[in-house]
């Protein structure tokens, strides 16, 4: 469940550990692996 907390100067979301972020970072770590085994094998 994703709670975005809106505040009169500021929102933020009550939880940062939320799936869709999670699975984003995951990705974006699989990418960066990716990228540097194809630089170790040229």
């Amino acid at each position: 469940e994703e709670l975005l907390v809106i505040t009169d100067d500021n929102a933020y979301w009550l939880d940062d550990d939320l799936p869709h972020v999670r699975r984003w970072r995951r990705r974006q770590a699989e990418r960066a692996q990716a990228v540097a085994s194809v630089r170790a094998a040229a």
